[in-house]
Formats: C-alpha cells, sequence, structure tokens
C-alpha cells in the first residue's frame, strides 16, 4: 500500500475523524521523530513494538518501529526539528525546512486535507501532535493554531 499525509486543521478535527481509533497503537502511535535521508527520504520513528527488525530504506518513505535509527543514520541524515514542516493548502504541500524565496529541502504532497473552514493561509505543523497509522501507512498532521 502507498504511504499518504494526511492534515487536519485542528486536534478536534483529528479526533472526530479518528474517534474510535485513539487508543489503538497500530492506528494512532505517536511520532517520535522525523528525518530527511539524501534529501528524497522520509523516516518516521515510532515506539510500537521492541522487536529487532530491518525497515526497508528503498521506499522513499521508512518507518522505524522500535526507534533503532541510530545505526542507519549518515551524515546525509538530518533531524526535522520543531517548527520546521509548513503545509500549504493551495499546493497541497508539505514542505520540510521551508527556505524563503527557495525551494524547501523535501516537498512531499498531501493526499487529503481535513478542514471546517476556508483557510487558505499556510500554517506550519504542530510539533507535539503528530501521528502515524500503521496498519495504512499513512503520516496524520495537526496544523497549529
Amino acid at each position: 500500500m502507498a504511504s499518504s499525509i494526511y492534515v487536519y486543521d485542528n486536534l478536534k478535527e483529528y479526533i472526530k475523524y479518528n474517534k474510535d481509533n485513539l487508543n489503538e497503537l497500530v492506528k494512532s502511535s505517536k511520532i517520535v521523530d522525523l528525518y530527511i535521508h539524501d534529501k528524497t527520504k522520509l523516516w518516521v520513528i515510532t515506539n510500537t513494538n521492541n522487536l529487532k527488525e530491518r525497515p526497508l530504506l528503498q521506499k522513499s518513505l521508512v518507518h522505524f518501529r522500535n526507534g533503532n535509527v541510530n545505526e542507519y543514520k549518515t551524515d546525509e541524515s538530518k533531524l526535522v526539528l520543531h517548527d520546521k514542516i509548513k503545509f500549504n493548502p493551495k499546493k497541497m504541500h508539505i514542505d520540510i525546512f521551508p527556505r524563503f524565496l527557495r525551494k524547501p529541502e523535501l516537498r512531499w504532497r498531501v493526499d487529503k486535507y481535513i478542514n471546517n473552514s476556508n483557510n487558505i493561509k499556510s500554517k506550519m505543523i504542530d510539533y507535539e501532535h503528530r501521528f502515524y497509522d500503521l496498519e495504512t501507512n499513512r503520516i496524520n498532521f495537526i496544523l497549529k493554531d
């Protein structure tokens, strides 16, 4: 199944659409860290289990389930910090490490934007509320207020 990114306007919208799956670790696991690797791949780190596993590094979205990213990090790996992910609703893109008047380091297409308002301004992603759905291979981001 292909990876996807969903963006929610606020936490209330996320809870409304995922109310049955909020307590399931497989459906809504908290993202610990995000890394950019080689400026083409996005690494998602969660703490869902303690089993030793080898991630599929050839994919564009790589998921590390037990936080063992340290043995795979190189000089091309860059940690995505607080306030470094911006959502543009006009173009439906997530810009990671956005730059002024230049292209961001990594740009991903957003598959679905769920909102109740007619908001067309670019906003930053809330760093505290980032979730990963293991079953559907989906990243759920929530915008800052």
